[in-house]
C-alpha cells in the first residue's frame, strides 16, 4: 500500500549523492587521495594490479595466479574501502568540528559498514552464482529434485530486488541511527518498487560508466599512475553508493 506521507523523486535519489560529493569535495579528494595512494599500493604488495586483471600485462613480474594472494587482496581492499566510507560518511553528516570519536565507537562503526559492504555485494553476486551453478549442473533425471533445485537457485535471482527495499536500513547503519524495524521499512517502500528500481539503476549504470572509463583510461598512463586513477575512481563510487543509501534514509525514514 503506498505510504502518502512519503514522496519518492528519482530525480533527487539520482542526484543529491553528486550534489553530496560535490558540498564535500575538499574531503572526499583528501580522504580520496590518501585511501587512492594506500590500495595502490596494496596492490602492488600483493601483486593485483589492474592491467593483470584486463590481461594487458603480458606475463610482467607484478602479477601473479595464486588464488589465495587475490583473495588477500580482496578482502584487505574491501576492509580499507570500509573505513574510507565511514570517514566519508562522517564527513557528510555525522560529525561536526567539536565532536570526538573513541575507538570503540570507531572500531564498531567500521564493522557496522563492512556487515553493510558485504550484505550488498552478497546480493549482487548471488544472482551471479546463481547463474554459475545452474550453468554447469549435471541435469538430474529426476522431475521433482530438477525442478527443486531450479526453484531454489532462482530465487537468488531476487536478492538484489528484496535488499533495494532496504537501502534506507542500510543508510540507518551507516549514520548510527536507531535502526527501524524491518517490517516498518517494507511497509514505507510498499508500492516505490518501481520508482526505487529506476533510480537504483541509473546511479548503477553512472559508477559502472565510471570504473569503465577510468579502467580504459588508466590503459595509456604510466602503470602507478593508472593504478592510482582506478582506485581514486573506485572509491568516488563507494562515496556515490554510500549517498546513495543515505538519500534512501533521508527519504523513508527521516521522520518515524
Amino acid at each position: 500500500m503506498l505510504q502518502p506521507e512519503v514522496q519518492y523523486s528519482v530525480f533527487k535519489a539520482v542526484f543529491r549523492p553528486f550534489w553530496m560529493v560535490s558540498d564535500k569535495l575538499g574531503a572526499f579528494c583528501f580522504w580520496g587521495g590518501i585511501f587512492g595512494l594506500v590500495l595502490t599500493g596494496v596492490a602492488l604488495l600483493f601483486s593485483a594490479a589492474f592491467d593483470c586483471t584486463l590481461h594487458l600485462s603480458g606475463g610482467q613480474a607484478w602479477c601473479v595466479e595464486k588464488p589465495f594472494a587475490y583473495m588477500a587482496y580482496f578482502f584487505t581492499k574491501l576492509l580499507l574501502i570500509t573505513v574510507f566510507v565511514r570517514l566519508w560518511v562522517e564527513a557528510v553528516v555525522m560529525k561536526d568540528e567539536n565532536d570526538s570519536t573513541t575507538f570503540k565507537q570507531t572500531f564498531i562503526g567500521v564493522l557496522k559498514t563492512f556487515l553493510c559492504f558485504m550484505l550488498f555485494m552478497g546480493s549482487i553476486f548471488l544472482p551471479i552464482i546463481a547463474t554459475y551453478i545452474l550453468f554447469l549442473r549435471v541435469p538430474n533425471p529426476n522431475f521433482v529434485v530438477e525442478l527443486a533445485f531450479f526453484t531454489f537457485f532462482a530465487l537468488w535471482f531476487l536478492a538484489p530486488f528484496v535488499l533495494m527495499r532496504f537501502y534506507a536500513s542500510i543508510g540507518e547503519r551507516l549514520e548510527d541511527a536507531r535502526p527501524t524495524r524491518l517490517k516498518e521499512v517494507w511497509r514505507k517502500t510498499s508500492g516505490f518498487s518501481f520508482k526505487l528500481l529506476l533510480s537504483t539503476a541509473l546511479i548503477y549504470m553512472v559508477v559502472l560508466t565510471l570504473y569503465l572509463s577510468a579502467n580504459s583510461s588508466a590503459r595509456g598512463m604510466p602503470h602507478y599512475a593508472g593504478l592510482f586513477v582506478q582506485n581514486f575512481i573506485l572509491l568516488l563510487n563507494a562515496a556515490l553508493v554510500a549517498c546513495f543509501m543515505l538519500v534512501q534514509r533521508q527519504i523513508f525514514l527521516s521522520t518515524k
